[in-house]
């Protein structure tokens, strides 16, 4: 009852969540002209945060349908790096507002993939999002790609150089709800949705994550996903 009556709130919060979205971007358009530049930054942090709750509203959905096993996946031929090219570059002005950076390594003969390009790109921006809370001002975010051909998976990694993950909490970190609690990272590590969301859609595909981290140097996720096979 209670994880009914979770996903029926959830659900609920959607629509006006979306009413106060485009309402806030109707807004921001009228005024673009006559707004300060402090005024313009107050218009984006706010689009932002209802973006991030709109994020965790459809990961816990879509973590609940997968639960059930009623996630769909629309499956395509896609180049692995023309999708994350346009991540990237979406986040860009977010990573920026952040004062950081953010680049894109990927080699130019990439096989396809055959994946949902929609959840491919919630996958990469959940742990791009999860990069920028940990990487300090004027640190990088590297997301890169390499194929290796021995396994037939192309493998996509994201980097930071933040705080790092403890390690009695990297068995978790993909679990439904777990936060990092211990000195600096409390608190920055998010809803425990992101990570569980991309976890269960890497899988979903066929493929594998998994995070390397030491702290105080950094953390980076690995995922797989298998290619087209000739």
């Amino acid at each position: 009852m209670k994880e009914s009556l979770i996903q029926m709130i959830v659900h609920d919060l959607n629509n006006p969540l979306m009413l106060i979205l485009g309402n806030i971007e109707l807004l921001q358009m009228e005024c673009q002209n006559i707004l300060s530049q402090e005024q313009k930054d107050s218009f984006q942090w706010m689009l932002s945060g209802v973006y991030e709750m709109k994020n965790m509203i459809s990961n816990l959905l879509d973590i609940n349908k997968m639960e059930e096993g009623k996630f769909n996946l629309r499956r395509e031929e896609i180049n692995c790096a023309v999708i994350l090219n346009e991540v990237v570059v979406s986040m860009k002005v977010v990573v920026q507002q952040e004062t950081k950076n953010i680049s894109l390594s990927a080699p130019s003969d990439l096989p396809p993939v055959l994946a949902d390009k929609d959840i491919l790109k919630r996958i990469v921006s959940n742990l791009i999002g999860n990069a920028l809370k940990f990487t300090p001002s004027g640190s990088t975010i590297e997301v890169s790609i390499r194929y290796d051909q021995d396994a037939g998976y192309v493998v996509i990694s994201v980097k930071d150089y933040g705080l790092g993950i403890p390690p009695d909490y990297l068995p978790r970190v993909f679990e439904k709800f777990v936060q990092v609690e211990s000195g600096q990272i409390q608190g920055r590590i998010g809803k425990g949705l992101g990570l569980t969301f991309c976890k269960m859609a890497v899988e979903a595909h066929g493929g594998k994550i998994w995070v390397e981290s030491e702290v105080g140097k950094g953390s980076t996720f690995y995922f797989t996903l298998p290619v087209v096979k000739a």
